[in-house]
């Protein structure tokens, strides 16, 4: 899941505060700083609040600072979180387990964040509409409950609302970019996120009940139910302890345990090589509707079962080409990256590593020129007569 706002004013103290004390999971909200402008501008890995305050208002320090326009927006702001049965794994398991699902998700926001600085990135008020930013400034904090005091993996990226134009002025970022490309952002977070769970740990959210799930999910359904006065959480900063013997609570009251959740059944861990077909034209739209760049890639992470980022990505490079500069995208019509049925039929789905799909892609083309010879040679000149008469 991605969520994506903007923020007028942001309170670091708000994302460095300490819900929890879960040490073995390195979730006590430490700001950590991100994106190529970071590091070409020298930002120190860790900020503390001043820092951070500092750097969203573009203030760098002497020489340095960001003499931008006025904004209205501070930051924007990225929340990237896993599934519910993602979330209870990695905060009840064991702190081993734990501790490879949480470097997961890390790893798929990193993924998705890459994708968003490189595609979807670019000033306001740019008269070229090929112009994007290939760089931005942005800090990520890491919690793991959330404030109903439910088991809640998630991570806020704030991206400062300042980027270099092509010219080298500083401007606000054009957020019609982000939130265009957000559906195929969260597609590959996802796609990610549940190849690396399968690989590693033979897990598959839908291996945990869907009662625990919407037991420890009190966030929305319990507060309506009970109201916030009814229900007691921990106070913030509480013991780790003191959170597993809140959900183990909640979870008796219908008959379960962490113990029983976590004792999952494994999943094969070999994850598809070859692309579910069917699933990717639904997630495409069907029809004769122009679809974008973008729309593929969210389409295809859908549909690959797992893949990591950069295979969804090599694979579309393969059927559309070289992405082209700016977050512009030409819309194509659904048959160029749609098969035909009869290259189903005799070479199989797609494959889901680029060097493959570019052999199945050319083995297509000679399929097609075959099948298209096939049928000339077949119009006989009596036929083609015949056909001019009636």
């Amino acid at each position: 899941m991605l969520r994506i706002t903007t923020r007028r004013h942001v309170d670091p103290g708000y994302y460095r505060g300490r819900r929890a004390e879960f040490d073995h999971l390195d979730l006590d909200g430490t700001l950590r700083s991100i994106g190529k402008m970071g590091v070409t501008l020298g930002i120190p890995a860790t900020l503390d609040d001043d820092t951070t305050n500092a750097l969203l208002r573009g203030n760098l320090g002497g020489p340095r600072d960001l003499a931008g326009p006025r904004r209205s927006v501070e930051a924007i702001e990225l929340i990237f979180a896993p599934e519910k049965a993602v979330s209870i794994l990695a905060l009840c398991g064991a702190p081993a387990v734990a501790g490879r699902v949480v470097a997961a998700h890390e790893r798929a926001v990193a993924s998705a964040l890459s994708y968003l600085e490189d595609r979807a990135v670019a000033p306001q008020g740019r008269t070229d509409r090929t112009e994007r930013s290939r760089a931005w400034l942005g800090f990520t904090a890491t919690h793991g409950v959330s404030r109903a005091g439910d088991p809640h993996l998630h991570s806020h990226v704030l991206i400062m609302n300042l980027v270099q134009s092509a010219e080298g002025r500083f401007r606000p970022i054009d957020t019609r970019g982000l939130f265009a490309h957000h559906r195929a952002a969260a597609a590959l977070y996802d796609a990610e996120l549940t190849g690396v769970l399968v690989r590693e740990l033979g897990f598959r959210a839908a291996t945990v009940p869907t009662l625990a799930t919407a037991v420890l999910s009190t966030r929305a359904a319990a507060f309506r139910q009970d109201g916030p006065a009814a229900r007691h959480v921990p106070p913030v900063g509480a013991t780790r302890e003191a959170f597993l013997d809140l959900w183990e609570h909640r979870l008796a009251g219908v008959g379960l345990t962490t113990a029983a959740i976590l004792a999952y059944e494994r999943v094969s861990p070999h994850l598809p090589t070859r692309l579910d077909e069917q699933a990717f034209a639904v997630a495409l739209g069907g029809g004769d509707r122009s679809v974008l760049r973008r729309d593929v890639v969210a389409a295809w992470a859908r549909a690959s079962g797992g893949a990591p980022s950069a295979s969804t990505l090599g694979c579309v490079g393969e059927l559309l080409g070289a992405a082209r500069d700016g977050v512009f995208e030409v819309p194509v019509a659904p048959r160029v990256v749609l098969p035909r049925g009869a290259a189903l039929e005799e070479l199989g789905a797609r494959p889901l590593e680029s060097r493959a799909l570019r052999r199945w892609l050319e083995r297509d083309q000679r399929t097609r020129s075959r099948d298209d010879g096939d049928r000339s040679r077949s119009m006989s000149p009596r036929s083609a007569s015949h056909g001019m008469e009636r």
